[in-house]
């Protein structure tokens, strides 16, 4: 059995403990619409869509110097503006390029693993996340105001987004 080497995708060299903003987005395994359907371009949350609010509402509250600026939860993903306020301490170094993770893959994974525990006890027990999430650090003032309209907007565009199954 041939292994393939996994991709990484962060920013090599970049601390994602430091200060700023960072754009995330994950998805639901196969890209199952577990939490919720659009309805006259609005997110109607069911329960499992409420557990994954709940849990982003409290990111703020466990993870210091962190808040949730923006976010929107689609049927079967996640786009959520994180910005890191302070530079606490929080690196994770992942091996020899001197690569850090740091406090973004904390706040997703256990995001994730929070909201995962909490649908399974509500009786889905299929559930599971995509592995890993995309991220983007913002850059300047331009980029994040075109980023925050992108999470507001994606309800309104669900009909092209990528993540559409029945489009």
């Amino acid at each position: 059995m041939v292994l393939r080497k996994r991709k990484l995708n962060r920013l090599p060299g970049w601390d994602y403990s430091s200060e700023g903003y960072y754009f995330i987005t994950f998805c639901v395994r196969n890209r199952i619409e577990y939490f919720g359907n659009i309805d006259k371009n609005i997110m109607m949350l069911n329960k499992y869509g409420k557990v994954v609010d709940e849990k982003i509402n409290q990111i703020s509250n466990i993870f210091k110097n962190t808040r949730i600026d923006i976010y929107q939860i689609m049927p079967n993903h996640i786009h959520i503006l994180i910005w890191i306020v302070g530079t606490g301490q929080c690196p994770v170094p992942t091996g020899g390029n001197n690569w850090r993770y740091g406090k973004i893959s904390k706040i997703i994974n256990g995001l994730k693993g929070i909201s995962s525990k909490q649908i399974h006890e509500l009786g889905l027990f299929e559930f599971q996340w995509q592995r890993s999430y995309y991220d983007r650090i913002i850059r300047n003032e331009k980029e994040l105001i075109r980023i925050r309209q992108y999470i507001k907007n994606n309800p309104d565009n669900w009909h092209r987004d990528r993540n559409n199954l029945d489009r």
